[in-house]
């Protein structure tokens, strides 16, 4: 998230004005420690052109991190 906001504030934008959520959904009789993540991922699927898959999920992977 440091790196993220330090990111957005390289690009003239406010470094709080980025958000992010990162969800967990852990199965009946997880513990505490199984919730520890090291890792996140961002589900490109829902954005316009991603269906197409191939060249066209590519350039939207490509354009989320310039985006921030």
């Amino acid at each position: 998230m440091e790196r993220l906001r330090a990111e957005a504030a390289a690009a003239g934008r406010g470094p709080d004005a980025i958000g992010a959520v990162l969800r967990v959904d852990l199965p009946p009789g997880s513990s505490t420690a199984d919730a520890a993540a090291t890792h996140a991922f961002v589900d490109l699927m829902y954005l316009p052109g991603a269906a197409a898959g191939g060249a066209a999920a590519l350039r939207l992977a490509e354009e989320v991190p310039a985006a921030v």
